[in-house]
């Protein structure tokens, strides 16, 4: 995403961790573990890049300095 132009906006995802832990609910569950499925929310970040524009603005023409 940051090789196009404009840069597309993306959201960062602690990949990891939420495999981490995905993995050790599903092994606990192999193993005998009971209960209702669980839901779990795990802090991401926005960047925003060149595609994030403000409201209003109109249609950008492109150009610039990137190619």
């Amino acid at each position: 995403m940051q090789v196009t132009w404009p840069a597309i906006a993306a959201v960062v995802q602690p990949v990891r961790q939420i495999a981490s832990e995905a993995m050790n609910l599903l092994f606990r569950r192999v193993e005998g573990a009971v209960g209702p499925p669980t839901a779990r929310l795990e802090p991401c970040q926005v960047l925003e890049r060149e595609s994030v524009g403000s409201p209003g603005n109109g249609p950008h023409s492109g150009g610039g300095d990137r190619q």
